[in-house]
């Protein structure tokens, strides 16, 4: 049970972390970037590692519940700060007060 929780948690740090990577954005610096897009690459070499082991030990586990976490606040970041302020952009809507 708790080996395929861990599958599932690797396997989204995996997708989203190289989607982040790749998703223009995500305008970070380039060592950000490539930082992401090894730990989506760990995380899927960490995913066969667990399916052959077939046991969690505890680092690995607190080890993806916080890449689970990193990756989500990528997402968080993306669609708040990028995405959402390039669709207010795009309708003209500006909260500044202009005199």
């Amino acid at each position: 049970m708790e080996a395929a929780i861990t599958l599932w948690g690797l396997a989204v740090v995996s997708l989203l972390c190289i989607l982040g990577a790749l998703c223009p954005s995500y305008d970070d610096n380039l060592l950000q970037r490539l930082g992401l897009a090894c730990v989506g690459v760990a995380s899927a070499v960490l995913m066969e590692h667990v399916a052959k082991s077939g046991r969690v030990d505890p680092a690995c586990a607190l080890l993806t519940l916080g890449l689970v976490l990193f990756g989500a606040g990528v997402v968080v970041k993306v669609i708040k700060y990028r995405i959402v302020d390039d669709i207010a952009a795009a309708a003209g809507r500006d909260d500044e007060v202009h005199p």
